[in-house]
């Protein structure tokens, strides 16, 4: 009896107590009263088709690459001829060379390991290319003064004479050998013995070293039909249990040493900047690679379609005027307190940018992995003469920001802007030339698999916050201004003094800096000058979709 009652008073306990708690609500308003109105914000989420959208050549973009030597052609039956072409000196890799007595020259031999190729369809990765080299020599070109993808191009060596043995072939397998005529191989030496003083070759500097020995430039032949293969093979020095395997050239003779004739060679190095020291550490190498497209898209303005073309072809330019009209309009819409603009805060501004699968889902290798949201800062070199520097506007560190990668599923790009965005609107009354630095270029990158440095990941953490506050100051000029500090000078020194990257990004800023007792193998997203692309995306009169600016912003209820 006396558990019959327990249970039901314990019964009755449980649906009282349940009850009770049923019956209580949360208040999320208790307390608001006591936030200053400064400190409480309204928050907006607005969308807008952006009409503004021009295509571009991207002019001035340095070809130098410390990566690869790229060359080739793919022909596209809507974006026309994209050839590749590289130029290349070949430096000594010693100081001084004794060419002893009576040299003869016996070969003259360049190997290239392929890195990889970039086809469109896969039936074309193996066809047979035929490779044209040509010397540099009696071209009238200051090498010294080589900077951008345009300074070159295969028709400047239309009815040259080739310096190979034969015409070399190139099926896409993993290396490339070129035989130089014996003719070139003999003019090196001539000019080798013309400045030794007896026998001994003494290595001067870079720049004076080039005026006499002027470089290589390889090519291939046009495909005939639509199709073709860009190749594209490392550039630095490969040695594998300390022996030489290839990305190299070597100079083959026997001469008389010690009244007795003997084989020997001399090996250069691609593209040096400088003479290895001796040290375990190779001098930087440069590759002059260039792009030109034939028959391609034309610039202006973009209508229906928004094209995508490689190298110094279009890219899509948004309008940062436009952008501040947009926010403008929205900001003064929804301020009814009339709060000043300064303290109207961007909490996330996204362009996205869509297009129709292709038909044929194998030409998707033609569209860009990334398109990643740029600014082209203009100045002035040391001569006077109008230059660019392109920068990335996404911090890479941060993975929850939208870098510009293609989602494939939805059809879109989406690239996250929200720090330049509110850059953009502490504009308002600037002159067209400052609103011309904060246009919003697309450019091409592509992830790449390279060695970096490590730490500890504490470390990481704090200095990719620390090079990432750096990076924006380097890029806006500070905080407190909305002028860009830009990367100073921006002149081009070109292969004489050394070639730069006139590209810049987060992830490039903190590779720079860091410092790290350890390696690793990861990918980084570099600018891609090498491959072709061809993409369609919708333009801002297509009628099924169109680019669009995402916005959210926050307005407080009273001013500080």
């Amino acid at each position: 009896m006396n558990l019959k009652r327990i249970l039901i008073a314990g019964a009755f306990a449980g649906i009282l107590v349940s009850g009770l708690t049923g019956c209580v609500t949360v208040d999320t308003e208790i307390g608001h009263d006591m936030m200053p109105l400064e400190q409480q914000y309204d928050v907006y989420h607005m969308e807008w088709d952006l009409e503004d959208i021009s295509l571009e050549p991207l002019t001035n973009m340095s070809a130098y690459s410390s990566r690869r030597v790229t060359l080739g052609a793919i022909r596209d039956k809507d974006f026309g001829l994209t050839r590749k072409g590289s130029t290349v000196f070949l430096v000594p890799c010693v100081d001084s060379m004794n060419f002893g007595t009576d040299p003869k020259v016996t070969g003259f031999h360049l190997s290239l390991c392929r890195d990889t190729v970039n086809v469109i369809n896969e039936n074309q990765h193996n066809i047979i290319q035929n490779v044209n080299v040509y010397s540099l020599d009696g071209m009238g070109i200051e090498v010294d003064k080589l900077a951008y993808l345009e300074d070159l191009n295969n028709a400047m060596f239309d009815g040259k004479e080739r310096i190979t043995r034969g015409i070399p072939v190139y099926n896409g397998g993993d290396s490339l050998s070129v035989n130089f005529s014996l003719e070139f191989a003999q003019s090196y030496m001539d000019r080798f013995l013309s400045l030794a003083e007896d026998n001994l070759y003494q290595f001067d500097t870079i720049p004076e070293y080039i005026k006499t020995f002027p470089g290589i430039y390889l090519c291939t032949d046009d495909p005939l039909g639509y199709g073709g293969r860009i190749n594209m093979f490392d550039l630095a020095l490969k040695v594998e249990d300390s022996y030489i395997a290839g990305n190299y050239a070597e100079l083959k003779f026997n001469s008389v040493y010690d009244g007795e004739r003997k084989d020997t060679s001399l090996i250069f190095l691609l593209g040096a900047i400088g003479i290895p020291d001796g040290s375990d550490s190779l001098p930087d190498q440069y590759a002059f690679n260039v792009t030109e497209i034939v028959d391609g898209k034309t610039a202006g303005k973009a209508t229906d379609a928004i094209y995508v073309e490689g190298g110094n072809g279009m890219k899509p330019v948004v309008s940062s005027k436009e952008i501040y009209a947009k926010i403008k309009e929205s900001v003064d819409e929804k301020n009814v307190n009339h709060i000043p603009d300064s303290l109207v805060i961007i909490n996330k501004a996204t362009i996205s940018m869509p297009f129709e699968f292709p038909g044929d889902y194998r030409y998707m290798n033609a569209y860009p992995s990334i398109l990643n949201p740029c600014c082209r800062i203009s100045g002035y070199n040391d001569d006077g003469d109008k230059v660019y520097t392109y920068a990335n506007l996404t911090d890479a560190s941060i993975s929850d920001e939208a870098h510009g990668s293609v989602d494939r599923s939805n059809c879109r790009y989406n690239s996250d802007i929200s720090f330049h965005a509110q850059k953009i609107f502490g504009l308002r009354d600037a002159a067209d030339s400052t609103y011309e630095n904060y246009n919003i270029w697309f450019l091409v990158t592509f992830t790449e698999i390279t060695e970096t440095s490590s730490s500890s990941s504490s470390t990481n953490d704090y200095l990719s916050q620390l090079y990432y506050y750096n990076y924006l100051n380097q890029l806006y000029g500070g905080y407190g201004s909305y002028g860009y500090g830009g990367y100073g000078g921006y002149g081009y020194s070109g292969y004489g003094g050394y070639g730069y990257n006139n590209y810049y990004s987060m992830m490039m800023y903190s590779s720079l800096y860091g410092s790290s007792s350890s390696t690793s193998t990861e990918s980084s997203d570099e600018l891609d000058r090498d491959r072709f692309y061809g993409a369609t995306l919708y333009g801002p009169t297509a009628t099924q979709a169109k680019p669009k600016l995402t916005l959210t912003f926050a307005i407080p209820k009273k001013a500080m």
